[in-house]
């Protein structure tokens, strides 16, 4: 008996891998709809006249987002250029992926770090608070070092763990300053967040050394408002 072949349904134009706002279509199915990706993570069914329409924008997700979010596509500044949203992290607040003008990475970030300073790069310079810290302790005459390492202080990759600041009293260390931004406590979108474990372990073993080697470690939160009492 000759086998009977069924005609497998293929679409007009191949649209796997094009953006539709917050989803990609990652294969066809058939009946005319497209399997999506949300930039949310959740994958949804969509018929292709809705995407191509703009009717279906994303599996829902962009309904709950804050009706106030500030459009940052075209910003630019001495440090970053916005390229693009790049969907919402998990409290609905808006992201955006932008390249570093410092070392031409691409990274993604809130715009609210981005407008209010914190974020002044991809994390290859120092952040705003902690070139503030810096003129602080300059303006107050304050003997310091940045990136402050010991030999025996290893991270989880093997590298040299290093300090933001060593604060010196008379040629010798009296404590060390952590600048702790938000990524410490919260682990960030996109590829930014991909070695969050890692930072976490590595800031756990900053804490140890310290305890064990009688080091005064003092930790500036992101969220927290300091002085020059505060830093020495």
């Amino acid at each position: 008996m000759k086998e009977i072949k069924t005609r497998q349904s293929k679409p007009r134009v191949d649209l796997t891998g094009k953006q539709f706002t917050y989803l990609t279509p990652l294969y066809y199915i058939k009946g005319g709809k497209w399997h999506c990706k949300c930039k949310c993570g959740k994958e949804i069914d969509v018929d292709t006249r809705n995407l191509n329409s703009g009717h279906t924008k994303s599996c829902g997700c962009l309904n709950k987002e804050s009706k106030n979010v500030i459009d940052m596509i075209n910003f630019e500044n001495n440090d970053i250029k916005v390229l693009e949203r790049a969907g919402s992290d998990n409290q609905q607040i808006a992201l955006w992926k932008c390249v570093c003008k410092h070392c031409g990475n691409i990274f993604i970030t809130r715009g609210s770090t981005i407008r209010n300073g914190n974020t002044c790069s991809c994390g290859c310079v120092h952040s705003a608070n902690e070139q503030n810290i810096i003129k602080i302790l300059q303006d107050n005459n304050i003997e310091f070092a940045t990136q402050y390492t010991f030999p025996d202080l290893l991270g989880i990759n093997g590298g040299h763990l290093r300090f933001d600041f060593a604060i010196f009293n008379n040629g010798q260390l009296s404590h060390l300053i952590e600048y702790n931004g938000q990524q410490h406590y919260q682990q960030a979108e996109g590829a930014w967040g991909n070695n969050y474990n890692d930072l976490v372990n590595n800031d756990q073993r900053k804490i140890k050394y310290c305890k064990e080697h009688n080091i005064e470690l003092r930790i500036i939160r992101y969220d927290q408002d300091y002085n020059i009492k505060d830093l020495i």
